[in-house]
């Protein structure tokens, strides 16, 4: 009898219980994973409304950046068009203080601009406004100007390639008109078995001096500021310009001259440096080896540039 009920006990929590336990740790389970589901979704929502709202702020600090920068273009732009300026540009080479007061306002003028971001560009028709009266200023001043109008250039070309964004094809590569120049140069002392600084600069000078002739009055050929040597310069230029032109030696190889190892000059030996130089050194030098098939270089066509 005993062994009967022991027996019927054991079935009963076999039949009965062991279901309804079951039935709870699942039900416990499903409750878990519910919650747990629960849960990611919620993470989700909360990641998501925290990406929107990152989104909102970079795009509204973007928006404050380009009106700020903005801002700062048309004050340079209009520090330089005031009518003083323009009766100090025409007095400039009968009187010295009207000549002192364009030069600081060039350097003023330069070094605010100076300061904009490279990441962030500027409309290209707004850059184009800033350069054109940066330039019409340093042509008043071509001796004072030159030092700070190759840095404002330098910037305006590594912020957005305004104003003149042609590019070149120069043995397979996409380049700017300083680095397509960099490349000939090279290219032009190896052809040519060039190895010093003497012979470099009296057969590429003869190159330049035919090219602008006349044109870049009183800016001339003078083997002056020809070659850059990126581990030695002013302060400034190390700072901002020299690893730049240490990765470019590295890509583009160098002009390896008496020793040693150099980048062609942002005035290619043209001194003073002529205002816009981009258009009016750059372009006519690059054009001049262009319509030579030898050299293989090419304008890259406006839809594949960068």
């Amino acid at each position: 009898m005993e062994f009967f009920s022991f027996d019927l006990g054991g079935l009963f929590v076999t039949v009965v219980l062991a279901p309804i336990a079951w039935m709870i740790k699942n039900g416990i389970q499903r409750g878990a994973r519910a919650r747990e589901a629960e849960l990611d979704e919620l993470a989700r929502a909360n990641e998501k409304r925290a990406v929107e709202a990152q989104e909102r702020l970079t795009a509204a600090s973007e928006r404050e950046r380009e009106i700020a920068e903005l801002h700062e273009a048309f004050a340079i732009h209009e520090s330089l068009t005031r009518a003083e300026v323009y009766e100090a540009m025409n007095l400039a080479e009968m009187r010295p203080a009207s000549r002192e007061f364009l030069v600081q306002l060039h350097r003023r003028a330069t070094h605010r601009y100076e300061q904009f971001d490279d990441r962030w560009p500027l409309p290209s028709d707004v850059q184009e406004l800033v350069r054109a009266a940066v330039a019409d200023v340093a042509r008043r001043i071509p001796a004072e100007s030159a030092e700070a109008q190759v840095l404002f250039e330098q910037k305006v070309e590594q912020k957005t390639l305004a104003g003149d964004r042609r590019t070149f094809l120069v043995e397979g590569r996409v380049l700017s008109k300083h680095h397509t120049l960099h490349a000939l140069a090279v290219r032009f002392a190896r052809d040519r078995g060039i190895h010093t600084v003497v012979d470099f600069t009296r057969e590429w000078g003869a190159i330049v001096t035919r090219v602008i002739g006349t044109s870049l009055a009183p800016s001339v050929f003078t083997g002056k500021k020809l070659l850059t040597d990126p581990t030695r310069g002013t302060d400034s230029y190390l700072k901002r310009y020299a690893a730049r032109d240490l990765k470019t030696l590295k890509d583009l190889g160098a002009l390896e001259l008496d020793g040693g190892r150099y980048m062609l000059a942002w005035e290619s030996g043209v001194t003073p440096s002529p205002a816009d130089i981009g258009r009016a050194l750059h372009l006519p030098l690059i054009e001049e080896f262009a319509s030579d098939p030898k050299w293989g270089v090419s304008d890259v066509p406006r839809g594949e540039r960068d």
